[in-house]
């Protein structure tokens, strides 16, 4: 169980460093090419609230994860490790269902994902799409 539990470890805290990291550099990256006169963009930044929840959440899930197969494995049958090999060796109903539910749950997220992308790239494709009416170096929405 612990040497589970520490690989999900020296998974996650480069993945939650990189993930800091590129919002941090993204965010400068970007802050250049902002317009100067709208007020709201002044304070743009990382927020370190937001940068620490997204964090825990992402530790938090990955060690629930992590925990699964590190509880499953911590508990031996020994009545079923005599019979390795054999027609007997199945896994129980239990195991086969949690098995079962977390590729449902990992496929029903990554077909969201792909949705969501598919709409912001429509919504992208439109806003690039429409011109919008300038008049003497002064922008207007109607």
């Amino acid at each position: 169980m612990g040497l589970l539990l520490t690989e999900v470890v020296l998974l996650v805290a480069p993945a939650v460093a990189l993930g800091a990291s590129l919002a941090v550099a993204g965010v400068a990256l970007i802050t250049p090419y902002l317009p100067i006169g709208v007020p709201w963009i002044r304070g743009t930044g990382v927020n370190a609230t937001v940068l620490a929840l997204t964090a825990l959440v992402g530790c938090l899930t990955v060690l629930a994860t992590g925990l699964v197969p590190a509880l499953a494995q911590s508990r031996p049958d020994l009545s079923r490790a005599g019979r390795r090999g054999t027609a007997s060796d199945t896994p129980t109903p239990s195991a086969t269902r949690l098995v079962n539910g977390l590729v449902v749950g990992q496929v029903a997220l990554a077909v969201v994902l792909l949705v969501c992308t598919a709409l912001l790239v429509k919504a992208d494709y439109r806003r690039s799409s429409v011109k919008i009416p300038t008049a003497h170096r002064i922008w207007s929405l109607r």
